[in-house]
């Protein structure tokens, strides 16, 4: 965390992240418990979560391709105007009284959209102000931001719900993407930064002469044609898929499972995030972490281990305790698997690179149509359960080669490793 003491760049980012993530949390919990609310189905439930996964998985490529085209910080203030305007437009038509499924799918698929337009941007912008040698400061600094914000977002909202209604919790939304996008707007990289990274600060480059669909194809060949990458990708996509998609399920697990309102729902996002907290703020305090292939293969299967363990609770103090500590050795896995990616990919191709890991992301929420399904056949914590299994034993597989990944000549685009 010292870098937000010395680096005003990256405290401006760090906060207008923190700001977003909380608009993030607060707009996903909210808009689940708006879902069961008007549909009282699980399925539907699932839908809205999914149908802003499609929006993201739909432009996540776009997203990569104009990060390293345009300027980044000038995309990641465009989306979250973009956000602010698709949750107002909610929360006017909430407080008419005339919101309808449809209203709630779409304002999830935009939602989705924009994200898939930001993350890449953003993502690029950490390693663009603090340099490779800081990155996994700068990212544990990023996640524990996000894990504040987790901690937060669910107890204001189901404050705010309670208080005053389900729109205002969406005007909250709106207030955080607003003063996020006026701190982002303060970022200026340094000088030398400019001339060695003229992607992110406008000056000419090579990429901005190519077609952007030429340009996203250079970028899917280096993904799928590098063993290390294509590697990291996949191991992203199994946990955004499988063990990420219970979120989905939370509110139904806080009202039908646990027997908690809006409330428990609020406990249960908010201390999950708890132990996600903890770990980036530990994680943060350091320079660099060796093994961080195998350091994300531990976190990765504690996650799994500790989500099966939630399914099976049917106390709501014990189903706290356990998500806290499964989101502690999520944070784990997402910190490692983020940082490596980062510093293995050249400059020049790190935007269109992070969105093949966005476009994980986006899965993730797509993952709501399955989970949906499973739970209206199942329950939910049938669900949750086969989720996690399926990660844990793609794990297997996956974890010999990712532990062994070489981290020396990062950015070096002809070094190879071979894996089994």
């Amino acid at each position: 965390m010292l870098l937000l003491i010395g680096n005003t760049n990256f405290r401006l980012l760090w906060s207008g992240g923190l700001l977003i993530a909380i608009g993030t949390w607060t707009f996903v919990m909210v808009h689940g418990w708006l879902t069961l609310n008007v549909t009282d189905s699980s399925l539907w439930v699932g839908a809205a979560t999914g149908a802003g996964g499609v929006g993201m998985v739909s432009l996540v490529g776009l997203g990569g391709v104009l990060a390293d085209r345009l300027p980044r910080r000038r995309l990641v203030v465009a989306s979250g105007l973009i956000r602010a305007a698709a949750a107002i437009f909610l929360a006017i038509t909430i407080h008419a009284d005339a919101v309808h499924l449809w209203q709630i799918l779409g304002t999830s698929f935009l939602f989705g959209a924009a994200e898939a337009i930001r993350a890449p941007s953003y993502m690029a912008l950490i390693v663009d102000i603090v340099g490779r040698e800081r990155a996994i400061g700068a990212n544990a600094a990023n996640f524990a931001a996000m894990g504040v914000a987790g901690v937060l977002a669910p107890l204001i909202g189901a404050g705010i719900v309670s208080a005053w209604g389900l729109e205002w919790a969406y005007v909250f939304v709106v207030g955080a993407e607003l003063v996020a996008a006026i701190l982002l707007t303060g970022i200026k990289l340094p000088s030398a930064a400019t001339l060695r990274r003229g992607l992110a600060s406008g000056e000419p480059s090579a990429v901005r002469h190519e077609s952007p669909w030429r340009s996203f194809k250079q970028g899917a060949s280096y993904v799928f044609s590098t063993p290390r990458i294509r590697t990291l990708i996949l191991m992203g996509l199994v946990g955004e898929t499988f063990g990420w998609a219970h979120m989905s399920m939370l509110p139904v697990m806080a009202r039908d499972v646990l027997g908690a309102g809006v409330s428990g729902l609020g406990y249960l996002q908010s201390a999950s995030f708890a132990g996600f907290l903890i770990s980036t703020l530990a994680m943060s305090s350091v320079r660099d972490i060796p093994y961080k292939g195998r350091f994300m293969v531990g976190g990765a299967a504690g996650f799994g281990l500790l989500l099966v363990a939630f399914a099976a609770s049917r106390s709501l103090p014990l189903s706290v305790a356990l998500l806290v500590a499964a989101y502690a050795s999520g944070a784990l896995y997402e910190v490692g698997l983020t940082t490596l990616i980062q510093t293995i990919v050249p400059d020049r191709m790190r935007g269109r690179v992070v969105s093949f890991q966005a476009f994980t992301w986006g899965i993730n929420g797509v993952s709501g149509f399955y989970m949906g399904g499973l739970a209206t056949l199942l329950g939910a914590p049938s669900a949750i359960v086969i989720g996690a299994g399926v990660m844990l034993v793609s794990l297997v597989r996956l974890a010999p080669g990712v532990s062994r990944i070489e981290e020396e000549g990062a950015g070096d685009e002809a070094d190879r490793l071979v894996l089994d």
